[in-house]
């Protein structure tokens, strides 16, 4: 008999989890499964309790929540034998979306029933620590996620904040020069806009930042926007949702074990939609077939 454990952030992602929770209880009743519920209490707590169930030999644990929840309990399953299993509850649902999870609950309830003897590995990426498993970036974009989140603990959330934040920070100095250096190769001074590190090929909701990354293949995609004009823009936002990306003339993609760079003053960075402590120096590596997830 499989032992499920769902692990349910109660209070993030988009929509209320109260009647789907509800809904899994009934159906999880009715399966010859041996599972359980619990309910985050704090930030980290997923972490602690995917840990703990990774050690007491529970099969698959099921992050029910956004995208920092199913990071907390990724984090805890790495190096394990334990599958992760997505029911996506969030606005960007990255790893959900790049790993073939129906994003609507019910289907995704379905999906790991359905699939609960099959698990494969995928890679975990890192940057200054911080363990990630589809993107992460430093620049433009890092500003703005780093403005927003500010915004955010003031009481400013939603869409137009996001949009205020975006237009704000693009009329700021965004340009930055940055050293760069590819695993062994000699280091290359570069103008960006803005540098994402890819295990996965998009940030979620379809913009594929990366369209060739794969989360197999033990490399890190390294994603460089170079400056680029206001009027230029349109093209690439509309080449993110056509895959095509990498053909902006704008854009340099390299593949990589290992990338570090540097930057004049402290940047901030974002790693699977949370915010990192700022530095002037990033480490990126991978860790290739770290984490096992329910499905092929």
């Amino acid at each position: 008999m499989k032992r499920v454990l769902f692990i349910a952030n109660p209070v993030s992602g988009t929509r209320s989890k109260s009647r789907f929770l509800e809904s899994l209880r009934q159906t999880m009743s009715s399966t010859s499964v041996d599972w359980s519920l619990e309910l985050t209490e704090y930030p980290g707590h997923a972490t602690e309790l995917a840990s703990k169930a990774a050690n007491d030999g529970i099969d698959i644990v099921v992050a029910v929540g956004g995208d920092g929840t199913v990071n907390e309990v990724a984090r805890g399953l790495i190096d394990s034998s334990t599958a992760l299993g997505i029911i996506p509850f969030g606005s960007g649902n990255g790893l959900a979306r790049d790993l073939g999870v129906p994003l609507k609950p019910e289907r995704a309830l379905s999906y790991i029933l359905d699939n609960i003897e099959i698990s494969s590995r995928i890679d975990c990426c890192e940057i200054n620590g911080e363990r990630f498993f589809c993107t992460s970036g430093v620049g433009y974009d890092a500003r703005v996620s780093a403005d927003y989140a500010r915004r955010n603990q003031e009481g400013h959330r939603g869409l137009i904040t996001y949009v205020r934040a975006a237009i704000r920070k693009w009329f700021e100095d965004k340009t930055r020069r940055i050293t760069i250096k590819f695993d062994d190769e000699n280091a290359v001074e570069i103008d960006s806009l803005l540098v994402t590190f890819a295990n996965a090929s998009q940030y979620g909701n379809d913009a594929f930042i990366a369209p060739r990354a794969s989360m197999r293949d033990g490399l890190i995609d390294v994603v460089v926007i170079k400056p680029i004009s206001i009027w230029n823009v349109p093209r690439l936002v509309v080449q993110l949702f056509r895959r095509n990306v990498d053909k902006n003339r704008h854009v340099e993609v390299r593949r990589a074990k290992k990338a570090v760079f540097t930057t004049a003053n402290d940047e901030p960075f974002h790693f699977d939609g949370e915010n990192g402590q700022p530095s002037s120096r990033f480490e990126v590596k991978i860790h290739p077939a770290a984490l096992n997830v329910v499905g092929e």
